[in-house]
């Protein structure tokens, strides 16, 4: 497994290196960045200006506060509309120059938008794990590793908490792959403790009982939901040690769901490809970005039944 996140990160730097005038690129982005960043600010303060309208208006006769009122709010709209154009053309930007070349170098397309049949499948599946029924998901990354496609979105799930508030159980990347060796449901969680303390009711509830697996350090860090006694289809060895390997960060540990015949992980990110929302525009970020898409896109072609040889030969030949 080892070999395989070594080789990951080196794919990720040949294919930085076929991305024309890359630094240059970067260095004019983050200078726009650093130039928004103060409008970023003004932005709080523009929020006011209805209310500075309403001010300077009222002295003006009966309607003069509403007409002030309405004058700040204009204001308000069209410095936003400036600000939103400024920020999308920085990320247009570094998108087409930057990130669409290192992902067609890494052998992935960009998608601006999810499939809508995609988008059903991801919601079914998201309300189904961390029963989140609303789900917002931007833009994907369309590719092949190991013989097996993989679709991968950056997706948050929202759960409602009445009084019209929501609170997000999930942002992350959400990779899947077509799995249909696996005949039956099953749920790898990050801990009991992530997801509820009644989480085995919950489950049994759907379906799915608590399975143990002879395997001490996969067990530490998660907890397997499945329809039978036996998930092995499912969870091959080497796809446990990928997930022990990649799991240290308890806040980065993924969640994998095999579902409907196919494949689901979920890998906490709170952005992804974004460059907007990146505190500085640079390598680091877009490599950390990377890196994320391919290790969802390898755990995911793993629970599709790759080998890590198989994994090893794609990176190999789709970075060349």
């Amino acid at each position: 497994m080892n070999s395989v996140v070594a080789e990951l990160r080196e794919a990720i730097r040949r294919a930085l290196r076929a991305v024309p005038d890359l630094a240059a690129v970067l260095q004019a982005a983050e200078a726009e960045h650093r130039r928004l960043t103060p409008y970023g600010i003004l932005m709080l303060l523009a929020l006011l200006l209805p209310f500075v309208g309403l001010i300077l208006g009222s002295p003006l006769g009966r309607w003069g506060g509403w007409v002030g009122f309405g004058a700040g709010a204009l204001l308000l709209v069209a410095y936003w509309i400036w600000y939103s154009n400024r920020v999308d053309a920085l990320t247009i930007t570094v998108r087409e120059r930057a990130v669409v070349p290192a992902l067609g170098a890494l052998g992935f397309r960009f998608q601006e938008a999810v499939p809508e049949e995609l988008k059903e499948q991801r919601r079914a599946v998201l309300a189904d794990v961390f029963s989140a029924p609303k789900v917002e998901m931007s833009h994907s990354a369309v590719g092949t590793l190991g013989g097996r496609a993989v679709h991968v979105t950056h997706a948050v799930a929202q759960r409602y908490m009445g009084r019209g508030l929501y609170r997000t159980v999930f942002s992350g990347l959400v990779a899947t792959a077509a799995a249909p060796r696996v005949g039956q449901r099953v749920l790898v969680v990050r801990e009991m403790a992530v997801l509820g303390a009644f989480e085995d009711v919950k489950r049994r509830l759907a379906g799915l009982r608590r399975v143990e697996l002879p395997d001490p350090a996969f067990e530490a860090l998660y907890t397997v939901y499945a329809q039978s006694e036996d998930p092995s289809a499912a969870l091959h060895p080497f796809l446990r040690d990928a997930l022990v390997q990649l799991g240290e960060v308890p806040r980065a540990r993924p969640v994998i769901a095999f579902h409907e015949g196919y494949a689901h992980i979920f890998l906490p990110r709170r952005e992804w490809l974004n460059p907007a929302a990146w505190d500085r525009v640079s390598e680091d970020h877009l490599i950390s970005d990377l890196e994320a898409l391919l290790q969802a896109t390898l755990l995911a072609a793993m629970a599709a039944g790759a080998s890590p040889a198989e994994l090893l030969a794609s990176l190999r030949e789709s970075s060349a």
